[in-house]
């Protein structure tokens, strides 16, 4: 109940706001929860999974009619009927370092994090490849000229960060 309520509650805000929003929620049931338990911490990764998925589900649903093409595991789920994009199915990190240039983009969400983003949008950028990955503090801040490229997780800013992308790849790369 706590991790679901959590997740909800979550979805659309930072890491640094698991600890506070779980307590509040479970205060209610007798739990007083600090940063410093294994129950807390383990509630913490459970809703980190669970919030994660989610977001990659969406991103991937709202990429599905343009050329995209999908890496990884646990894409079980999606319809890739009908669309565009393609599932290419698991890939080492050796395979995705030499894929990756081939690429105009590098679609990707950041974990959880506003003090960075993820690592695929750094090897993006030395691949000279534009990253396509949701806005936070950090990417704000220091990659500001890649937000026309950055979305919020909603399916029509998804989609705007890819169109820009395609619209223009020229002053894109």
């Amino acid at each position: 109940e706590l991790v679901f309520a959590a997740a909800e509650e979550l979805y659309h805000r930072s890491t640094a706001d698991f600890l506070d929003v779980l307590a509040r929620l479970a205060e209610p049931h007798g739990l007083l929860l600090d940063g410093n338990s294994e129950l807390t911490l383990n509630l913490i990764r459970e809703v980190d999974a669970y919030v994660r998925f989610r977001r990659a589900s969406l991103v991937v649903d709202a990429v599905l009619r343009y050329p995209v093409d999908v890496y990884g595991t646990g894409w079980e789920h999606i319809d890739w009927s009908g669309g565009s994009a393609a599932y290419k199915g698991p890939a080492d990190w050796n395979r995705m370092t030499t894929l990756l240039p081939g690429y105009l983009g590098c679609l990707s969400t950041n974990p959880l994090i506003d003090e960075s983003v993820h690592d695929r949008s750094f090897f993006a950028l030395a691949a000279n490849v534009v990253p396509v990955a949701d806005s936070n503090a950090f990417s704000r801040q220091h990659m500001a000229g890649l937000e026309r490229y950055a979305f919020r997780f909603e399916p029509q800013s998804i989609r705007a960060a890819v169109e820009a992308l395609l619209a223009g790849p020229e002053q894109a790369l």
